[in-house]
């Protein structure tokens, strides 16, 4: 599955609003901030899949040589 793009502006923007509301000092809403990004991050990296190419590498590269069928996996 694709990277839910769409939810992780959604999240962000409602830190923002939220954060414009309130009234408390600048620190504890940098925090709140951190936090709430964070884990808008997370959510977003989470959201998609992964690709694993079964191989071997070539000593000294990059290059994958005898290559398997792959397979998907789920980030956690």
């Amino acid at each position: 599955m694709a990277l839910d793009k769409t939810t992780l502006i959604n999240d962000l923007k409602a830190m923002f609003d939220y954060e414009a509301l309130q009234e408390d000092h600048p620190e504890d809403s940098r925090q709140r901030v951190a936090q709430k990004m964070a884990d808008a991050i997370d959510k977003y990296v989470k959201s998609g899949d992964g690709k694993y190419q079964a191989g071997t590498l070539t000593a000294g590269t990059t290059a994958v040589t005898a290559v398997g069928s792959g397979a998907t996996i789920k980030m956690t």
